[in-house]
């Protein structure tokens, strides 16, 4: 638990946003309203810094801890500032999924608690413009789109080790939080109907598909 509380360990990508995850879960799972308001606290602070939006005039929001900072720093070096684009999508769309994925359930859990953790701060903006940006880097793959890489976007690490197929996965969660009449966020809608419906060898997301898919 000390680990899953904490913001000065670790890395500030995926790992920190899983570990939020698990500190709301943890809150709501103990009927702790203290514990749940400083999770939420922590994920609206590192949601900014993890998805850059042209406001941030091409200086990234750092993570809040001195320590974090320093790393995240060194994640945010791209050729180009692109709106949209988050502090892992350089390294490969899936470690990026699975910090966007943690951010997403976690807005879920956070929302289903009666809280609001939108109002007040530009997160909405960061997530919904990820999400008709992403459809883009799904579509063109080993291309370098928008110039935002030195190399070809990755689909999977290196060396494969979290998906056997670079197969689409649609963010089926957070198009049904994020859309509205003022944001209809037509390219994630497109997505959604381009892409199949998540694969049960999806780990991390198999069971979105039943819950959110026909919303």
């Amino acid at each position: 638990m000390p680990l899953v509380v904490k913001d000065n360990q670790g890395a500030p990508n995926n790992w920190l946003h899983s570990r939020i995850k698990a500190h709301l879960a943890a809150a709501i799972f103990l009927n702790d309203a203290g514990m749940l308001s400083t999770a939420i606290e922590r994920w609206k602070v590192h949601t900014r810094s993890y998805v850059y939006i042209d406001a941030d005039a091409g200086t990234p929001v750092l993570p809040s801890s001195s320590q974090l900072a320093t790393r995240g720093k060194a994640a945010w070096s791209p050729p180009r500032f692109v709106a949209g684009m988050t502090m892992e999508t350089r390294r490969d769309l899936n470690h990026q999924e699975l910090g966007m994925r943690s951010i997403f359930n976690s807005l879920t859990m956070i929302t289903n608690q009666g809280r609001d953790a939108l109002t007040g701060n530009d997160n909405r903006e960061r997530l919904t413009t990820f999400l008709e940006f992403m459809p883009v880097l799904a579509q063109t793959r080993q291309e370098h789109p928008y110039g935002i890489c030195n190399d070809p976007i990755l689909v999977n690490p290196p060396d494969g080790y979290l998906r056997d197929v670079a197969e689409r996965v649609p963010y089926e969660i957070a198009y049904s939080l994020l859309r509205t009449a003022d944001k209809p966020l037509p390219k994630a809608e497109q997505e959604l109907d381009m892409a199949p419906a998540t694969g049960a060898s999806r780990w991390v997301t198999k069971w979105e598909a039943l819950t959110h898919r026909l919303q």
